[in-house]
């Protein structure tokens, strides 16, 4: 379960970057989740799937407050 490890480190990262970096990582985790989609590789997807949405969530939040 090495994809759980990376989920995990991504986390830690993302709740403690600026808003740039953070932009960065959500789009790394979309670009995760559509090539899933394309190689129906279920797991994978359905995990970056839920780190997507807390992303996109907090780079709205922090996007709303600068």
């Amino acid at each position: 379960m090495q994809y759980g490890r990376v989920l995990n480190i991504e986390c830690c990262e993302y709740v403690v970057a600026k808003l740039d970096l953070r932009l960065t990582l959500f789009y790394v985790c979309n670009e995760v989740v559509q090539t899933c989609r394309k190689k129906h590789a279920v797991v994978y997807k359905d995990a970056f799937k839920e780190i997507l949405r807390d992303a996109a969530l907090l780079v709205r939040l922090q996007s709303q407050s600068d």
